[in-house]
């Protein structure tokens, strides 16, 4: 019997990691500070940056999560360029601040776990976490993200 492997990336944060299949990440680019963003946004989006000829608003996961002001940046800091998966919006991709470059594994089901001692809320940006190799990461809800920054920029 084959084993089915996904190919992904770990994005260090700050005390975690967050997991994503690799097609899901276009490219990852040197932090530079994004530009604020017109009207009035929360704490966690931190602007945007212009990637392949196209405006991309960059948030903190963290920040996201916690609901506060991000941490101050790491100077390895990167950017994690996503492709925006649901169609929730006219947005294409979003770019997510890392702590430094991300690692590529080979996810199957003899190396990941699904931790469930404590559940996410629903309507968060976390949609399970996971053991990977014994490392705690989280897998991110996307449908989640992209539907708050879809409302964030109709409301703008």
């Amino acid at each position: 019997m084959a084993t089915e492997e996904v190919y992904s990336l770990l994005l260090p944060l700050e005390g975690t990691r967050l997991l994503l299949p690799n097609a899901i990440v276009a490219e990852v680019v040197g932090f530079s500070q994004p530009r604020p963003l017109q009207g009035r946004q929360p704490d966690w989006v931190l602007g945007e940056i212009t990637w392949q000829g196209q405006q991309v608003p960059v948030i903190s996961f963290e920040g996201m999560r916690r609901g506060g002001r991000p941490s101050e940046l790491n100077p390895r800091a990167r950017v994690a360029i996503l492709n925006c998966i649901t169609g929730a919006s006219d947005l294409v991709s979003v770019g997510v601040v890392t702590e430094g470059h991300p690692h590529l594994v080979r996810v199957d089901p003899t190396i990941i776990t699904f931790d469930d001692r404590q559940q996410p809320e629903p309507d968060t940006p976390v949609l399970c976490r996971v053991f990977i190799a014994n490392a705690e990461a989280l897998i991110p809800n996307m449908e989640f993200i992209e539907k708050e920054l879809a409302e964030l920029f109709e409301a703008a």
